[in-house]
């Protein structure tokens, strides 16, 4: 199975999953979002400017790599308006605890991972340790 994913937000941390989307035989990127037009060129799928066009092209995974201080109102919507549609929020995931709460509430099943593989200093130890 193919999972289709939506991202949301299209800045220097976005750069990370479009590679790894890019080369990915599990997940296909479906849309993409950014309020930035000028961001738009750096995908070949729909995209508009919030999530609710993310959720009209009906993904099963939307990620958040928006800035911080939109994690929660991203969340909350996806919860709001496609309670089945899986959120992968970057880190931190919310600025305050009473929103974390608020949306772990709101979530049916949560997991909290970290992606260090993905890191800078991690892909340069990888490429410079001796062997």
């Amino acid at each position: 199975m193919t999972y289709r994913v939506a991202l949301c937000g299209l800045g220097d941390v976005s750069q990370y999953y479009l590679h790894h989307l890019a080369t990915s035989k599990d997940f296909q990127l479906v849309a993409a979002c950014d309020p930035d037009p000028k961001r738009w060129q750096k995908v070949k799928v729909p995209v508009g400017y919030d999530v609710h066009f993310l959720l009209s092209c009906q993904p099963d995974l939307v990620i958040v790599a928006a800035p911080t201080q939109l994690h929660y109102e991203i969340a909350k919507c996806i919860q709001e308006n496609a309670a089945k549609v899986a959120i992968l929020l970057e880190k931190p995931a919310a600025l305050t605890m009473s929103d974390l709460e608020d949306l772990y509430a709101g979530c049916a099943c949560c997991h909290l991972a970290s992606h260090y593989s993905f890191a800078d200093e991690i892909q340069w130890m990888a490429a410079n340790r001796q062997k």
